[in-house]
């Protein structure tokens, strides 16, 4: 088991000199998804993170010195928020490393966040390698598919977490499904060219992946896309219809899920949220994750830098949870049966911004957060535009990732930041083409009436 993770590791780097990037794509995304769930990360020989970090430093260093324009960003709002992000990280370590806690520790931390650096090798890839490797991706998507229904039938061969029902009212959750289905659910919905037997297979196929995945943000993340892109394509003409068609998604998704928002010790979500905003914490059951637990992790942690207003502008720095320097209690903390209070006090695998919060300040809310939003302004607006599947589903996924990132972590994870780099690589790449494109066919228009 231990070769299969080696030889992807090497495989990268082949790829990447053979000039392959979809391969390399597929190798990385492998790495950081249990090899499509068939290996344990127990097995690795160095962490995920790092098989996938240390090939995007090479690459970072190479195509810098034969690029003098290798970070340019001209013309390119998601590479400065890009670099303004990256820029902010490197003086956050340079202050943790300095001031507050060892540069060991420190880049613990930021390592994650440095595999964005990816996108300024991705954006420069044509879109057809972003096709190719989807398309070559399904393949063990599939495969990953179909070992993830035998599970039902007691047939377990893929790693990863499954939470077993512990009374008859509740059902199993199967969270290792594939880590592409969301991505083959949209796309095929929207891919109007092919066969209607196979668009309304691969949707039931990788759709109810993520209904046993029981991923309620998911749901509601992909009904808001959807949502977006009637409304985009249909003008306002058809709002009023959208939006009941949304209400009554949300209903039908709600009851699959019902039973996880009634599983805790509290009164109900809206008496926990106001019991929360009161400064009581008693009744919020970490075990759930409901998303009166976000809002009240979100709510002690501000409380904690209000006493404490130097920590407001920057944070706390770059403290790794496992620091000696982590000496913060809280109430509330995603659990961990390994920690030292039972539960984490600055990461978070619940919510995305409360360790950048902590961490960061509002300034690294606002850096953080301007990289989604110029991935939702940039490519939006491009839908009508460019027509391709790939480019519309990716320019929707920028409307449910950031919906997601009150339900789960995204930038402090590998996975996260490489589906960030590859996301974001994939809207500038057609963007690009598409402005040369057309800066060509007015240059030929022009020199068409020159020479009449």
């Amino acid at each position: 088991m231990q070769a299969i993770p080696l030889i992807l590791f090497l495989l990268i780097f082949y790829f990447y000199f053979k000039n392959k990037p979809a391969y390399m794509l597929l190798c990385m995304t492998a790495v950081l998804n249990s090899c499509f769930g068939f290996v344990d990360s127990s097995y690795y020989v160095f962490k995920p993170t790092d098989m996938v970090l240390i090939p995007t430093i090479l690459i970072t260093v190479v195509e810098s010195f034969k690029r003098k324009d290798y970070f340019g960003t001209r013309g390119d709002g998601i590479g400065r928020s890009i670099l303004l992000l990256i820029i902010f990280l490197v003086l956050e370590f340079i202050r943790t490393a300095v001031w507050i806690d060892t540069p060991v520790w420190a880049f613990k931390v930021v390592r994650y966040n440095f595999i964005i650096l990816l996108y300024f090798y991705l954006r420069r890839q044509n879109p057809q390698v972003f096709e190719q490797y989807f398309k070559i991706a399904l393949v063990p998507s599939i495969i990953q598919g179909i070992f993830f229904y035998l599970q039902l039938v007691g047939i377990n061969v893929l790693v990863g977490r499954v939470d077993e029902a512990e009374t008859m009212s509740q059902l199993t959750r199967y969270a290792n499904g594939p880590a592409l289905a969301s991505f083959y659910v949209i796309y095929y919905f929207l891919k109007e060219k092919d066969t209607f037997v196979r668009r309304v297979s691969a949707i039931v196929f990788f759709g109810f992946t993520l209904v046993l995945a029981q991923g309620r943000g998911m749901f509601l993340g992909m009904g808001a896309a959807f949502a977006v892109f009637f409304i985009i394509k249909h003008k306002v003409k058809y709002v009023g219809y959208i939006v009941i068609g949304y209400i009554v998604y949300s209903i039908f998704i709600a009851p699959i899920f019902a039973y996880r928002n009634t599983q805790g010790s509290g009164g109900g979500t809206l008496s926990d949220i106001q019991n929360v905003f009161s400064g009581d914490y008693t009744n919020i059951d970490a075990s759930q994750g409901t998303f009166s637990f976000r809002i009240a992790m979100l709510m002690e942690r501000w409380t904690y830098m209000e006493n404490n207003p130097e920590t407001i502008p920057f944070g706390i720095g770059c403290i790794h949870e496992q620091s000696p320097k982590n000496d913060y209690y809280f109430v509330i903390g995603t659990v961990n049966n390994d920690a030292k209070y039972g539960r984490v006090m600055i990461d978070s695998g619940d919510i995305t911004w409360v360790p950048i919060l902590l961490r960061y300040g509002l300034v690294g809310i606002f850096m953080f957060g301007f990289v989604l939003l110029m991935w939702i302004r940039t490519s939006l607006p491009y839908v009508n535009r460019i027509n391709s599947g790939l480019f519309t589903v990716i320019a929707l996924t920028s409307i449910s990732t950031t919906i997601l990132t009150v339900n789960t972590t995204l930038f402090d994870t590998a996975s996260g930041n490489y589906s960030l780099a590859l996301n974001l690589a994939i809207i500038s790449s057609f963007i690009s083409r598409y402005k040369l494109m057309h800066k060509n066919v007015n240059a030929s228009k022009v020199q068409a009436g020159e020479n009449a």
